[in-house]
């Protein structure tokens, strides 16, 4: 077997199969849930992360979402799930207790799961 087709058999086979519809933050009112789920219900107001969530209606696990703040709108919610994932992990991996952090989200809780002091813009 020629290298090129090898290396093409085997992208093929590790891809992940694609979504089509794109999106990852999501906000909004919940319609259903399953028989599973215990932490929300329907008409409650939730923010996170899930697929395809660039859609009038979308999923995501339980685990993804979390109720939202009445104080936030669902615009500024939706724009904490990616954010605040990324500055949660730079934090967890590069950032030391007891240095100052100013967050410009909504999601100026998380440093204080490492140590760090914040102040924040919402």
């Amino acid at each position: 077997m020629h290298g090129g087709t090898a290396m093409c058999a085997a992208t093929f086979v590790m891809r992940q199969p694609t979504f089509p519809i794109r999106g990852v933050d999501v906000a909004g009112q919940v319609e259903a849930v399953g028989k599973n789920v215990t932490r929300l219900r329907p008409g409650d107001e939730a923010f996170g992360t899930g697929r395809g969530t660039f859609a009038e209606y979308t999923t995501s696990r339980e685990d993804r979402l979390v109720p939202k703040p009445p104080e936030l709108t669902f615009a500024q919610a939706a724009a904490i799930g990616v954010a605040g994932m990324t500055a949660l992990q730079g934090l967890r991996d590069r950032g030391q207790g007891g240095h100052r952090l100013h967050s410009e989200t909504s999601c100026s809780t998380s440093p204080r799961t490492v140590g760090s002091r914040t102040s924040g813009a919402c």
